[in-house]
């Protein structure tokens, strides 16, 4: 936000200095349980876009980002100027996403999912953790009834009477569980993915939020780290303990998809080569990238010259493909994800990245907040 004079500023002002000596009375333990984030509006900034920041989407010719405490900024001129949207909660927000420019929703801690009906200026809650956890008990309930009424093997109904015992300690400890990632196929149908394997969806447009059906493949819980959408229709989900999951076009069940690789898988993005064949590029923790094109059925691993995780990518026009590290390293790839090279080197972490339209320059999102970084190269952007 630029402006000194925005009107809830002045609003909140005066309850921040009995809210400072409330929690400064308080031991830290009593502080955090005190405010509940979910329902503290974020406090507004002129350096907004200077916050640790965690994801960017575009909505139309609108660039959005999202990271700490409930930041929302948002630029209409390629990530020069920011303004920072109204918030209702003050967690952390790790993804956004807008299907049309004026649709969108973002995703955080404590199981929040938020949206906006006016390209990003204000925002609502829609979901939060308490509904998740009772999803997830409701369903953990429902697994064990009829597992039992089958007479499954005693091995099968222990976990999922553990699988019951953890529901019922999420409920009872309260909103806890992150969101990482939100997608929306649609301007109706979407999806939200978070930890200890939360998958929820929606056909609804967000006013009904169930569970997606993905239990029965992923019975450890592995927390879903990112998802994405296929040009056949297909839904990605990139997970630890290098697995996959894919849920086709008009299909119920997922298929879960084997790297053969035991760490995070953070991302995966699919493009078409030459010829219009599909690749999947998957990567993660320590400076892993797999590559498939046979839709997840086998994989090779790339080497990538570094240690560091990988966090982002963003393919140019002419199929140049960059990846972020942990260390503000960029990996460039010429050839479809085949090898990659050492680029340019940003000054801080990155978390996101995206294309400046019309501008051979990047934004990046990370620890130093919304960042343009010019690449000085005539690529073109093709998509974020």
């Amino acid at each position: 936000m630029r402006s000194s004079s925005h009107p809830r500023r002045h609003m909140l002002a005066p309850l921040c200095g009995p809210l400072l000596a409330l929690l400064a009375l308080l031991g830290p333990a009593q502080a955090l349980a005190a405010v509940d984030l979910l329902a503290l509006p974020a406090i507004l900034s002129a350096n907004a876009d200077k916050r640790m920041l965690l994801n960017l989407a575009w909505a139309g010719k609108r660039l959005l980002a999202v990271g700490e405490r409930g930041t929302i900024v948002y630029s209409d001129n390629s990530g020069k100027d920011w303004t920072q949207a109204e918030v209702p909660a003050s967690v952390t927000l790790t993804a956004v996403h807008f299907p049309s420019p004026l649709s969108g929703w973002a995703v955080g801690h404590d199981g929040l999912i938020l949206t906006s009906q006016n390209g990003g200026k204000t925002w609502t809650r829609q979901f939060d953790g308490n509904q998740a956890n009772a999803l997830m008990l409701e369903a953990a309930q429902g697994h064990l009834r009829r597992a039992q009424a089958a007479r499954q093997d005693p091995a099968s109904l222990q976990r999922l009477k553990d699988a019951l015992e953890d529901a019922m300690a999420g409920a009872k400890f309260g909103p806890s569980r992150p969101l990482f990632d939100v997608w929306f196929a649609s301007a109706t149908v979407g999806y939200a993915v978070g930890s200890f394997g939360q998958v929820f969806r929606t056909g609804d447009a967000g006013a009904h939020w169930a569970l997606a059906g993905i239990e029965a493949g992923n019975p450890d819980g592995l927390h879903i780290n990112a998802v994405s959408g296929q040009a056949d229709g297909a839904v990605l989900l990139a997970a630890e303990a290098g697995k996959l999951f894919r849920l086709g076009a008009g299909a119920t069940a997922w298929q879960r998809l084997d790297t053969g690789y035991a760490g995070q898988l953070f991302g995966a993005r699919e493009f078409q080569e030459g010829g219009g064949a599909s690749v999947i590029l998957a990567y993660g923790f320590g400076g892993t990238v797999f590559r498939s094109s046979d839709q997840g059925r086998h994989w090779r691993a790339i080497p990538t010259g570094t240690k560091k995780s990988l966090t982002a990518s963003v393919m140019l026009d002419d199929g140049t493909l960059y990846l972020s590290a942990a260390d503000g390293r960029l990996l460039k790839s010429s050839d479809g994800g085949r090898s990659f090279v050492a680029g340019p080197a940003t000054s801080s972490p990155v978390s996101a990245m995206t294309w400046a339209e019309s501008q051979h320059t990047l934004i990046l999102a990370g620890a130093a907040g919304a960042v343009r970084f010019p690449l000085h190269t005539a690529e073109q952007p093709r998509s974020p």
